[in-house]
């Protein structure tokens, strides 16, 4: 959209990739840029209740939680953050054989405290409800027909599409699927807006403190190490000491998925774009 609007103001002779190169870097483009994302989960979210004439208590399983649960998931938030550090890492030496270049996304520059905040507010606030409410309420209360496993799995896939990012999609895909099992288990979407907005704040205010985000190599195993060991223990704990409400297996969910094609082939389409675009 932002790409379209760009061509409407490009001046004769210049192109709207130009146009766009030239304020990218600027913090009213990315924050314009998060924003919209966002806005657009929210139109999805806000059709599909619309559509289908659903209240928000029929797809969104916004249960209490207790205190230990909610600790458990802030916890697990830092555990996701450092445990799967390395999934990048890893996936962009992978991509780097095809001449994939993009090392990193966008963030805006933070040089005061209400920068941070309001990073924080459109960047870790807005996805933590705008995504959560999509993918982890809408779209895995419609997947759960098929049974937990498959909606986990699915849930994960499309989040990572959906995201358009081709250097997070492992991270995209396993992040799905751990928000997807904890609120499977706990009922629940809150401890995943926990998860989700703790895992960007974090991301933001590190940023806001140290810049170049630079730790030694020692302490860059010791907290990937300790971030795996924190996720195993507290899927255990979800997995065994959180009792949830069981859902029956049905019928395969297809009108839900008839209905989700057109946006899993658009989605898709702009992953291949992103890639080609970073060639080489």
């Amino acid at each position: 959209a932002l790409t379209l609007a760009a061509g409407i103001v490009a001046e004769e002779g210049q192109s709207s990739s130009e146009v766009v190169e030239s304020f990218s870097g600027r913090n009213w483009y990315i924050y314009l840029s998060y924003f919209l994302n966002q806005a657009a989960f929210f139109l999805v979210a806000f059709g599909i209740f619309r559509f289908y004439k659903l209240r928000p208590s029929q797809a969104l399983p916004l249960n209490k939680i207790s205190v230990l649960n909610g600790a458990a998931s802030a916890v697990m938030s830092f555990g996701v953050l450092y445990g799967l550090n390395y999934v990048n890492v890893i996936f962009l030496k992978f991509l780097q054989l095809f001449g994939y270049s993009q090392v990193s996304t966008s963030v805006p520059a933070m040089n005061s405290p209400w920068d941070l905040v309001l990073s924080i507010l459109i960047i870790a606030v807005l996805p933590a409800v705008c995504e959560e409410t999509l993918f982890r309420g809408i779209i895995l209360s419609g997947l759960r027909k098929c049974g937990d496993a498959a909606a986990i799995v699915i849930s994960g896939l499309l989040f990572s599409i959906f995201h358009q990012n081709p250097l997070q999609t492992p991270y995209q895909f396993l992040y799905g699927m751990i928000l997807a099992f904890v609120v499977i288990r706990t009922s629940s979407l809150l401890p995943a807006m926990i998860m989700h907005f703790l895992n960007n704040a974090t991301i933001l205010t590190m940023n806001y403190i140290n810049p170049e985000m630079s730790l030694s190599p020692a302490l860059d195993v010791i907290l990937t190490v300790s971030g795996v060991a924190v996720i195993a223990a507290f899927m255990c704990y979800f997995a065994f000491f959180v009792k949830n409400e069981k859902l029956k297996k049905e019928e395969s969910p297809k009108e839900f998925l008839k209905y989700a094609a057109a946006g899993i082939a658009l989605c898709a389409l702009m992953w291949i774009i992103n890639f080609v675009t970073f060639l080489k």
